[in-house]
């Protein structure tokens, strides 16, 4: 469904709505079939130009930029949507699981995910997030205890 998505999203575009969700989700809708070029980037760009303070455009900017492997935009990106919504637990945990996936600041990316499992403790994701933390950092039964704890949350992932 995603082409039938773009096609929808697209019209909204067409039609002069200048609305910065309508952006940003053509922006990732274009992102899923993995666009990567300056029209999508445009997208973004013109999502926070509509709304500069919305962490959400913010936090799809930075995957964004991680799908194309700008890591420190990624990283700028989602420490501001951070930023401006301290309670953005997706953001932490994403940050964390981005920074264990580079095998980098190891320890910030164990704090991320606690931070997150603050907001949701049995939240599956955060607790591989935290699991893959730590496995990274070499910190094997700890890990295992998360990612444990991980499959026990989501057992068909």
């Amino acid at each position: 469904m995603t082409d039938e998505t773009i096609a929808v999203l697209e019209k909204g575009v067409a039609a002069g709505i200048k609305d910065a969700t309508l952006y940003t989700a053509l922006g990732y809708a274009r992102s899923l079939k993995n666009e990567t070029g300056a029209d999508v980037l445009a997208l973004y760009n013109m999502a926070l130009e509509i709304k500069p303070d919305s962490p959400v455009v913010h936090f799809h900017l930075g995957t964004y930029y991680d799908s194309i492997k700008d890591k420190d935009a990624a990283a700028r990106q989602i420490r501001e949507a951070i930023r401006l919504d301290p309670d953005y637990h997706d953001a932490y945990n994403y940050l964390s699981y981005m920074f264990s996936e580079e095998g980098v600041r190891l320890d910030e990316a164990v704090a991320l995910a606690k931070k997150a499992l603050e907001y949701e403790p049995e939240n599956g994701a955060y607790l591989d997030s935290l699991g893959w933390a730590y496995f990274k950092k070499g910190m094997f039964s700890e890990a295992l205890i998360e990612i444990e704890s991980a499959v026990k949350a989501m057992p068909d992932d």
